[in-house]
């Protein structure tokens, strides 16, 4: 909430408040064209609705320049507020002043995120830009000079007229769902706590009914020792001992997924999710590949370098500056020699089925000819560009345990989308090298965008201690699902059953 008047800014920052509504506000000086208090430095990242004044310098005149009025909206208010990184949000005008409201807006929409601003300078758009009349908030009293309680009193009084404004205000559907559905997140995780803290409670009185005083815990002690017991058992306390925070998300948020699951549905709820996802739910979905590529790596892997440690972690990939260290630790002497005979077919195996499908005449013989052609000259690309890795997968309980014993790293490349045709069988666009690989992604890296992991549980190194090799460096780590996959896909290819046959 941003107004240049203190006292319209105390009066609908009160109605919020007092309406259930969580509100941040920001007085903004006319002198110094800034806001007090200052905003962080990266603005609020969870921000949903921001309620500005539109004539935020108070320009003379009843109609005045609407490109001015959203050009300072945007330099005084908008990139202070606002992240650089793309948010939902909506943004409500509030003023007296009507006449130029569509054509602010309209400026707003096309100027926030123009190209032109420069990576820091631009701004998401807002999913919704609607107007909110200050006669409605500013009562008589409020022109005079209100004293704390004409304050409270005017705010209580409009309690109604303020839900009412402010459901209008999201009248976005697919704002009011993230909306919704954060505030569901929330009731989860209170429910969640909510069940720690009966647990410790129960704790706490067991102890205060044993004669020995000695025994007896308070209830803030109680509930430290069953928050940690739930760190200690979800990843071991070795591991919850070296990273108390992340063993506490580990032990809480399977339950706080059942909690999600099993709160009321109400139709209220379901009415906004039904309205945010109308004509899409239900139906085939066609994301490009770069949103698909986006979302991927967002279920698939974990790039957050406070998960990297000096260990080896479940699901870590390790890369190395020299390749060749990898291929040594997986049997080769060269990191080439392991991509051709594990991964890719190979040049000539592109040339010799082209010309038999030159020679026999077969359909799509002259795009075979120009793929071999391509493969030929890529060669040199493909070495250069795709990387490989090691990719631990062993199992959640030698994780929580931390003993010395055996530690499973399998070979792995990453390899560009562009790349992506020497995986797969010549002239089929199906079928891998060998069964032993499975194909991840495609996935946008932190500095690469379109990567496949290709992954072989064929070939692995093992070790038998948690220390990450020498000249190896963490990359990013794969989400237990993903791991979980690999475990089985190499367990599988490990236990494969062979028999005894007279073949010619």
């Amino acid at each position: 909430m941003i107004d240049d008047n203190a006292e319209h800014l105390f009066a609908i920052a009160n109605a919020l408040s007092v309406s259930g509504i969580p509100c941040v506000w920001h007085l903004y000086d006319n002198e110094s064209h800034s806001l007090l208090p200052k905003p962080p430095e990266q603005g609020y990242e969870g921000i949903r609705l921001i309620i500005s004044d539109l004539n935020i310098r108070n320009f003379p005149g009843t109609n005045p320049d609407p490109k001015v009025l959203g050009a300072t909206l945007i330099e005084d208010v908008l990139t202070h507020i606002l992240p650089p990184t793309t948010i939902p949000y909506g943004l409500v005008l509030w003023s007296s002043v009507t006449d130029v409201v569509d054509d602010v807006c309209t400026y707003i929409r096309q100027r926030i995120n123009h190209e032109s601003l420069g990576e820091n300078g631009r701004r998401p758009t807002p999913l919704s830009i609607q107007l909110m009349k200050k006669g409605e908030f500013i009562s008589d009293v409020i022109s005079e000079k209100p004293s704390i309680r004409d304050l409270i009193t005017a705010a209580v009084a409009g309690i109604d007229k303020v839900q009412i404004e402010i459901t209008k205000a999201l009248d976005n559907h697919q704002l009011r769902l993230v909306c919704a559905w954060e505030t569901r997140a929330s009731q989860a995780a209170t429910s969640t706590i909510n069940t720690i803290f009966d647990a410790s409670t129960l704790y706490a009185n067991e102890s205060l009914a044993d004669e020995d005083k000695t025994k007896h815990v308070s209830q803030s002690d109680a509930l430290k020792l069953v928050l940690a017991k739930i760190a200690n058992e979800s990843v071991g306390k070795k591991n919850a001992k070296d990273d108390s925070a992340r063993a506490l998300d580990d032990g809480l948020v399977d339950l706080f997924v059942d909690d999600l699951r099993s709160l009321a549905d109400t139709g209220d709820y379901q009415r906004i999710v039904s309205a945010g996802l109308a004509g899409a739910v239900g139906e085939q979905v066609n994301l490009s590949p770069a949103v698909r590529a986006r979302l991927n790596t967002s279920l698939h892997v974990e790039k957050h370098r406070s998960i990297l440690e000096k260990r080896v972690n479940r699901g870590l990939v390790l890369g190395a500056d020299d390749e060749d260290k990898i291929a040594t630790l997986v049997g080769r002497s060269e990191a080439r020699t392991i991509l051709w005979s594990e991964f890719f077919f190979t040049v000539t195996q592109f040339e010799s089925a082209a010309k038999l499908a030159e020679k026999e005449k077969t359909q799509g013989w002259e795009d075979l000819g120009k793929l071999a052609v391509r493969a030929k000259a890529e060669k040199m690309e493909v070495e250069k560009e795709c990387r490989l890795r090691l990719v631990e997968i062993g199992a959640d309980c030698d994780h929580a345990n931390r003993k010395d014993r055996t530690v499973r790293m399998l070979c792995a490349v990453e390899v560009p989308e562009r790349f992506s045709y020497f995986l797969t069988r010549l002239g089929a666009h199906t079928g891998k090298k060998s069964d032993s690989l499975t194909i991840l992604g495609p996935w946008s890296l932190v500095d690469r965008k379109g990567v496949y992991l290709v992954v072989s549980v064929g070939r692995f190194t093992i070790g038998q201690n948690w220390s990450i090799p020498p000249d190896l460096q963490p990359q990013y780590r794969l989400r237990r699902p993903i791991v979980d996959s690999l475990l089985h896909a190499y367990a599988s290819h490990s236990s494969r059953i062979g028999y005894v046959a007279m073949t010619d």
